[in-house]
């Protein structure tokens, strides 16, 4: 077991909990502004995690949605219940080494994941093979501010993030997302520019 595994399986009880005021003042409208754009028949949700956005999931979708945390899905598979209009299929899996063939999906969607991830190229990689060619990626992601004193700012918080949440809140997520052949179709800004939605398409 990952030290990130090990981390979210202690959180699963109180995950939900310590989010809760900023889920209901913030992260709730961004997950919906995301989902608002998700369009595809294959699609796979990256870093479930309690299923904060099962009940966002179109009506009459198939969806395959992974976590590497046990725990942490067993919270899901119960938000995942309220939705039988939804086909839902939940795996336990480490996103650096997806066990999906290539080209499994043509949509690949994800919340605050890339930040927490050990090694993020190693998983876009991942992501890239999964993704039949023309996919798109959609993220909603903290990423590193383009201005030095909020980026000093988020250096210096990160340790912090990383400790509690294995959270990394400075990490350049556009430019790794790019580096690993996709293109960026378009950003949106929310949170102040220190977090972003991200779409991009494999190229």
């Amino acid at each position: 077991m990952d030290d990130i595994e090990k981390r979210y399986n202690q959180l699963a009880s109180v995950y939900d909990f310590w989010d809760l005021i900023p889920e209901q003042l913030f992260y709730s409208v961004w997950r919906k502004r995301l989902w608002e754009k998700v369009q595809g028949e294959r699609v796979l949700e990256i870093g479930v995690g309690t299923g904060k956005n099962i009940p966002l999931y179109p009506p009459g979708a198939y969806i395959t949605a992974v976590d590497i945390s046990a725990r942490i899905l067993e919270k899901a598979r119960g938000r995942a219940k309220d939705r039988p209009d939804v086909t839902i299929e939940l795996f336990k899996a480490d996103l650096n080494k997806l066990t999906f063939e290539d080209n499994a999906f043509d949509v690949v969607v994800g919340s605050f994941i890339f930040m927490v991830v050990s090694d993020p190229l190693k998983a876009l990689q991942e992501v890239r093979r999964i993704c039949q060619p023309s996919g798109k990626l959609f993220l909603l992601e903290f990423t590193r501010s383009q201005n030095r004193l909020i980026g000093l700012f988020q250096n210096l918080l990160t340790p912090l993030t990383r400790a509690v949440y294995h959270a990394n809140l400075n990490r350049d997520i556009v430019g790794l997302i790019q580096s690993c052949g996709f293109e960026i179709i378009e950003t949106d800004p929310v949170g102040n520019g220190l977090v972003k939605i991200i779409v991009a398409v494999l190229i």
